[in-house]
């Protein structure tokens, strides 16, 4: 009894211990955009800036960057509380992720990427939502790491599986880091801090997780690949 005792008191410590860690990382997060935002909206009001369309533009990154946090935020926690629904379709593999080119194209355009498109065809049951919201996210840790290159989206079906790759051409992740890239705000110490929040290949790994699969990254070829698998039938 002292023993279950003692477990029980180590995990309600380490509850707590996680609670004021996460509370000090999201404020960490959230400062930076609402910081910016406040400032530039006060020079704004004061006169001290014009409302001019390059101004405007960026408030509007600003702002769509902190409504992506707040999102990835409430996957991370509904993830992490088992409570995140899914509402799987049979869905054609191939047609739903070509449908993503149109949402991503112009970015990687702007960054100065291109895009290739290797699909294959095949039927699985998916939540066609959450898929596209895992592969935007990990199309969107190649514009903030990768070196900009022609981005290949593929698609591979087999009897069991599906599996898409979003394949960048480096420089990769730093050694020995891979293997907590997927936990909530880990970055590699050789990453920009300010380049992403850390949450988006946890929310990759949380969906996956949600359909039976799991997400992996491996060097192809000096190549950055990251991979869904998650089970054909669902």
């Amino acid at each position: 009894m002292i023993a279950d005792f003692n477990a029980m008191a180590d995990r309600l410590e380490k509850a707590v211990d996680d609670i004021v860690t996460w509370n000090s990382l999201i404020a960490h997060e959230l400062r930076t955009p609402v910081t910016i935002l406040k400032g530039r909206l006060q020079g704004l009001a004061e006169g001290v800036f014009q409302p001019e369309p390059a101004l405007l533009q960026s408030l509007h990154h600003q702002a769509d960057a902190l409504a992506r946090l707040v999102e990835d935020l409430r996957v991370v926690s509904l993830l992490d509380s088992g409570r995140l629904q899914l509402r799987p379709i049979e869905i054609d593999l191939a047609s739903e992720i070509e449908g993503l080119a149109r949402l991503v194209e112009r970015d990687l355009d702007k960054a100065g990427f291109g895009l290739r498109m290797t699909l294959t065809s095949g039927r699985c049951v998916a939540d066609p939502v959450r898929l596209r919201q895992a592969v935007l996210a990990l199309v969107d840790n190649a514009l903030k790491y990768a070196e900009p290159c022609v981005l290949e989206i593929a698609t591979r079906v087999t009897d069991a599986d599906v599996a898409i790759s979003v394949i960048d051409e480096g420089p990769g992740m730093p050694e020995g880091f891979s293997e907590r890239a997927f936990e909530p705000f880990r970055r590699g110490d050789d990453f920009d801090m300010k380049a992403g929040s850390g949450l988006g290949l946890a929310v990759v790994r949380g969906i996956a997780g949600a359909h039976g699969g799991q997400v992996s990254y491996e060097r192809r070829d000096g190549r950055s690949a990251f991979t869904i698998t998650l089970p054909r039938r669902g």
